[in-house]
């Protein structure tokens, strides 16, 4: 699996590096068809009315098929959580569809 991480109008700390890949790459453990995972964090504004918001986006690639999850929030940490939520889901949900086409063509 190929990993990347950007910082986009932050500086990516050890600490961010971490979290992410504690959240992230465990994600190939559980479904070992990903070919790709680019994750993105970053400040989407400086100047926001309602205080600082960060943006956390991941795009997941395995075969046929590219998923995506996007969140923001307050907090950095907070919105990593959330697409590893979203990105999980979104995975089970793939491999699931690929179980009962496989089934269907072996039925016929």
């Amino acid at each position: 699996m190929v990993f990347n991480l950007k910082g986009t109008n932050i500086e990516l700390t050890d600490a961010i590096s971490q979290y992410v890949d504690k959240k992230l790459k465990t994600l190939n453990e559980n479904f070992q068809n990903i070919i790709r995972m680019s994750v993105e964090v970053g400040l989407t504004s400086k100047r926001h009315q309602n205080g600082t918001i960060y943006r956390a986006e991941v795009n997941v690639s395995i075969p046929g098929k590219m998923l995506r999850a996007e969140h923001t929030d307050s907090d950095l940490y907070r919105a990593i959580d959330h697409i590893q939520y979203e990105i999980k889901r979104e995975l089970k949900s793939a491999k699931e569809k690929q179980i009962k086409l496989r089934r269907k063509v072996v039925k016929v």
